[in-house]
C-alpha cells in the first residue's frame, strides 16, 4: 500500500476501509493492532461437530475429577490403614467389606493377623474392640447427658440412664486396656495367651482353632463370620456377619491352612471339617479299650465251647 493511499484512508475515518495488493480489504482496527490478522481468525467447525463437548473440557476436566476421586478415596484408604495397624488392625476389619480387607492382607502376609517371628512360631498382639465401643457409648451418652440437661425437663428423670451409660461405657475402656498377645508354637506344640505380658493361659494346639459360625435372622436367612478361638481365649473376629458362604469358607480354610491349624465348619456334624491336631489318647483310656477287648474275647471264646 503506497503512503498516499494510507494517507487518504486515514482521512475517510476509522471505519473505512484500504485496499490490499491482492486485491482484498482490511480495516484500521485489524491494521493497527501488533499481532497479524490470521492469528486472531478461528477456523470455522464442521457442521457435524457443532453443539458438542469440546475436547478440552473432557481432557482437563472430567478425567481429573475422577483420577482426583480415586485419589482421594485411595488417600482415605492409606489413612484408615495407617490408623488401625499394630495392635488395632481386626478394629478396622469389623467396618465394611472384610472379605475383601482381609484378601488383600493375605497378599501383603499370608499368616494374617499373625507375624512370623521366627520358623513355625506366630505371634499377635491386639488390643480388644471392647475400647472404641465403650468409649463410643461413654461420647453419647455425655452429648445426650448436656442436650437433656440443657432442655426442659418433663415429669420423668432420665438423668440415671445417662448417668449409667457414661459408667458402662467407662467401665468398657478401663477393664480392656491392657495389650492381648497370642502365640502359636509349633515347635513346642503349643499356644500361649498373655494379657498385660501375664501368662492366661498354655495349652495344646488341639484346642485352637480357626471356625466359621452361622447366625439366622427372622426371615431364616444365614449370615456368616470367620473367628479364630479356642480354649481359655478370647473370640478374635476377622469376618462379621456376611452373607458369602464360598467366600469365607475359602479365606477360613486357607487361613487354617497357613497357621496349620484346625479347622471347622458352621455345623458341628460336619464332612468339611479339616482336623490336624487331635487330641493325645490317655494311657487309662487305652487300658479301659484293651480290658474291653479282653472282656469282649473271653465271651466269644465261652460262646464257641
Amino acid at each position: 500500500m503506497s503512503p498516499n493511499a494510507f494517507e487518504q484512508n486515514e482521512r475517510k475515518g476509522p471505519g473505512s476501509q484500504s485496499p490490499l495488493a491482492g486485491g482484498g480489504t482490511l480495516s484500521l482496527s485489524a491494521a493497527g493492532s501488533s499481532t497479524p490478522p490470521h492469528t486472531h481468525s478461528h477456523s470455522p467447525q464442521p457442521p457435524h461437530l457443532r453443539g458438542a463437548p469440546s475436547l478440552c473440557f473432557l481432557s482437563h476436566s472430567f478425567f481429573p475429577c475422577k483420577t482426583q476421586q480415586r485419589a482421594r478415596n485411595l488417600a482415605h484408604r492409606k489413612m484408615a490403614k495407617s490408623l488401625f495397624k499394630g495392635p488395632l488392625t481386626l478394629w478396622y476389619f469389623n467396618l465394611i467389606n472384610s472379605e475383601k480387607k482381609l484378601t488383600e492382607k493375605f497378599q501383603e502376609n499370608k499368616y494374617f493377623p499373625f507375624q512370623v517371628q521366627q520358623p513355625k512360631v506366630f505371634v499377635m498382639e491386639y488390643y480388644k474392640d471392647m475400647i472404641w465401643k465403650g468409649g463410643l457409648i461413654f461420647l453419647i451418652s455425655l452429648v445426650a447427658s448436656i442436650f437433656y440437661f440443657k432442655a426442659k425437663k418433663g415429669s420423668q428423670d432420665f438423668s440415671v440412664f445417662f448417668v449409667y451409660g457414661m459408667l458402662a461405657g467407662l467401665w468398657m475402656v478401663v477393664s480392656n486396656m491392657n495389650k492381648r498377645r497370642l502365640i502359636i508354637n509349633h515347635v513346642r506344640e503349643s499356644y500361649q495367651f498373655y494379657i498385660k505380658g501375664i501368662l492366661w493361659h498354655e495349652g495344646p494346639l488341639h484346642q485352637i482353632y480357626v471356625r466359621l459360625v452361622a447366625q439366622r435372622d427372622a426371615y431364616g436367612k444365614l449370615f456368616y463370620s470367620l473367628i479364630i478361638n479356642g480354649y481359655r481365649l478370647e473370640v478374635l473376629t476377622l469376618i462379621d456377619l456376611s452373607e458369602n458362604y464360598e467366600v469365607i469358607d475359602s479365606l477360613g480354610r486357607r487361613l487354617a491352612r497357613n497357621l496349620y491349624l484346625n479347622y471347622f465348619d458352621y455345623e458341628d456334624v460336619s464332612t468339611r471339617h479339616v482336623i490336624r491336631h487331635s487330641p493325645p489318647i490317655l494311657k487309662e483310656e487305652e487300658e479301659e479299650e484293651e480290658e474291653d477287648e479282653n472282656k469282649e474275647g473271653d465271651y466269644s471264646d465261652n460262646l464257641s465251647v
